[in-house]
């Protein structure tokens, strides 16, 4: 009896886009879904315009980052509690603070939303390349 081994490194590889397509889709569809709820409970009534206009800002302000790294980032565990995200949450609060108030979000929903952000560019990256010599 041989035992198979089946490796899922390829798939997994081949399957990446679609992924992260997938994931946005979802991280759109979870926004449309919090400004219904907001309109539901609250009666207010919330833009797509402002929802799109917030994620943007977002998305983009993780971009930056990235790009300003010297190594874009690719070996730095990024979460909530990191400083990058307690830095770039105090930027998007100061500066969109009439569409956070529209959309209910605060500090805490805006560093989720950056870390998520930073989590699909980096998903998006290349692997890291490991480069070994023989001595």
């Amino acid at each position: 009896m041989t035992d198979s081994v089946i490796s899922t490194a390829g798939i997994v590889a081949d399957l990446e886009p679609y992924i992260v397509a997938a994931i946005g889709a979802i991280v759109a569809a979870l926004g449309t879904f919090i400004a219904v709820q907001i309109q539901r409970y609250t009666g207010v009534v919330v833009q797509q315009a402002t929802i799109d206009k917030v994620d943007k800002y977002i998305a983009d302000k993780a971009a930056q980052a990235v790009a300003a790294a010297g190594d874009n980032l690719a070996k730095t565990q990024i979460n909530v509690g990191s400083p990058i995200v307690a830095d770039l949450t105090n930027k998007v609060v100061e500066a969109l603070p009439k569409e956070l108030d529209a959309l209910g979000l605060g500090e805490d929903a805006v560093a989720h939303k950056l870390t998520s952000a930073f989590g699909r560019l980096q998903a998006g990256a290349p692997a890291a390349t490991v480069s070994t010599t023989t001595k």
